[in-house]
């Protein structure tokens, strides 16, 4: 019996901090699920298009608990994942121009669903918001149209402490090139 609370015990340490754990929405879970899919960049541009107001409304609602203040860091978007999954593409020469296309199309939809552009999602255990993710990939246009269209903040930190500006110069193609 002993054993069985210790193995208890181990998986409750092995779990997330309660800061960073939330309910869930069932729109979000399956965001998560499409992103990890074969297709999921199709599949997420079209969760986004199909979702009632009241899922959408459910996403923008979403309160993180974290070192941020909560007025920066309510809502969620499928917008981070995307980006994360896009990017992990990315080459010493760019960004593909069929990747680049993909997710303006995501800002566009979720701009038009009015998805906000300052919300973020939990990856690897720190906060990230879309448009420091962008920057730090160097997707330069959907940089430019969140802040253009959607209105996004520049000024708005991710949970490593990161704005875009700074992001920007992380960049890992920009990195490696200068470092040739």
């Amino acid at each position: 019996m002993t054993n069985v609370a210790t193995r208890r015990s181990k998986r409750k340490l092995q779990q997330l901090p309660s800061l960073h754990r939330q309910r869930k929405s069932s729109l979000q879970l399956q965001f998560e699920r499409a992103i990890e899919s074969p297709g999921g960049i199709s599949k997420i541009l079209h969760l986004v298009e199909t979702a009632t107001d009241h899922e959408i409304g459910e996403l923008n609602s979403t309160q993180h608990s974290s070192s941020l203040s909560s007025s920066s860091s309510s809502g969620w978007t499928p917008l981070v994942g995307a980006i994360f999954r896009l990017g992990k593409n990315t080459t010493k020469n760019g960004n593909s121009i069929e990747s680049e296309r993909n997710l303006l199309q995501i800002i566009n939809a979720c701009h038009k669903r009015n998805i906000s552009p300052n919300s973020g999602a939990w990856f690897g255990g720190h906060y990230h918001r879309p448009l420091v993710i962008a920057a730090y990939y160097g997707y330069s246009s959907a940089v430019k149209l969140l802040i253009e269209l959607s209105g996004a903040l520049v000024d708005l930190g991710d949970g490593e402490g990161r704005n875009v500006w700074f992001a920007s110069f992380q960049n890992p193609v920009s990195s490696s090139s200068s470092s040739s």
